[in-house]
Parts: C-alpha cells; structure tokens; sequence
C-alpha cells in the first residue's frame, strides 16, 4: 500500500524555523531543496499508522520542498516545515527512503500493529550518551506518529522531535543545556512516560598543538 500524506499544521512551520534559526527574520529564505543532504527516517514504522520524516541542510536545517522517493515507488514532499507526515504501507517488511537525486537510502521496518500495541508509554531503548548539540533516537511504544503532537523534555526544558512514529523518536536537545545526566519525559495525547535519565556530553575540536 502506499504512503499516504498528511501536512502538519502552520504552527509547527513557526515553531520549527524559529529553533533552528535563532534570531531569524520572517523575510529569511527557506533553505534551498538543493542543499538537502539528510533523511531522517524513523528506524521502525508501524503498518497503516501516521509516522513523519524529515530532511536537513548541510546546515542542519529543515528543509522544505525535498522530494523523498522510496523503494516501494512511492514519493513524498517535505512541507513548510521541512517534514512530511504520511501513513506507512500495510505490508511488513523493510523499505528504503532516498532523497531524490542523492547518493544513499535509509532503511526503516514496518512491524505490524500487534508488535507496537500498548495503552501506556513505554521506553524499550534511549542511547546511553548523546550530544548536547546533535539528535539522538528513543525506541518504545505509544509514541504519537505526528513529530508535533509529542512533547519530550531534557532537564525540564523543551526538546524538538524532528522526525516519529509510534515507536521512535528523533529528537534535538533543546539550546543551552549543560554537559552531564539529565531527566527526559515524554508525553503524547495525554499518555507520559516514567522519567529517565541521559548522559549529555560537549563535543569540541582543539587545534593541534605544533611542536
């Protein structure tokens, strides 16, 4: 079956343009189609259930108007906001996405509703260390298919959940974080997980001393 479109609203497009470009005007360009360099694909879809992907700059910024082909000949457009929510096909199995005219495909698994199946939030997987400035993805169940409509929180303050199915998230800490462990809650249609806790760390490159 194919993927299905579906837009996310206009206040995710403000919310959105004004996390990764702080201090931006409303008169800046979007960035560029042809500066699309990253997918990012939920690793694990559920059959016939809402998931939204997203594209990325060289800069790291959402991308809008990037088409995304997949190996199943389907093809999708990334909105305002530089994402797409859409339904995954029924049939189980893997499936490839690729941004068009671009090197290298990310795979994604479709489960079947009964492997996701939960009526409460549960965390199967979160990395152990993650950057303070980079995305990092959670594993679990109950998570909600709509980037927006889930609300993730480090050290009490608001993460951005780029891209999401019912069972990961891609998620970028919010700015202004400090190295060290940090609480993270997560919270969906009015369901919320048991606080746990990552290891944020600050990634810095020194110059070489000469000798």
């Amino acid at each position: 079956m194919s993927l299905r479109r579906r837009c996310p609203g206009l206040l995710s497009a403000c919310l959105i343009v004004g996390v990764f470009a702080p201090g931006a005007s409303a008169q800046q360009p979007a960035p560029a189609a042809s500066g699309a360099r990253i997918l990012l694909l939920p690793r694990r879809i559920v059959s016939g259930e809402r998931a939204t992907l997203a594209v990325l700059d060289v800069n790291g910024r959402l991308t809008p108007g990037v088409t995304v082909n997949f190996s199943n000949a389907d093809r999708l457009t990334t909105d305002a906001t530089g994402r797409v929510l859409f339904v995954a096909p029924l049939n189980p199995g893997v499936i490839f996405g690729s941004i068009a005219g671009r090197a290298g495909r990310v795979a994604t698994t479709i489960l079947s509703p009964s492997e996701a199946a939960s009526t409460a939030i549960e965390i199967s997987s979160v990395p152990r260390v993650a950057s303070l400035t980079d995305r990092f993805e959670l594993f679990g169940k109950s998570f909600c298919g709509d980037a927006d409509a889930n609300q993730v929180t480090i050290a009490g303050q608001p993460a951005i959940v780029l891209a999401s199915s019912p069972i990961a998230l891609v998620v970028l800490p919010p700015p202004d974080l400090h190295p060290g462990s940090a609480a993270v809650e997560v919270s969906c249609a009015k369901r919320q997980s048991p606080p746990f806790s990552i290891t944020l760390v600050g990634l810095a490159l020194r110059p070489t001393p000469h000798h």
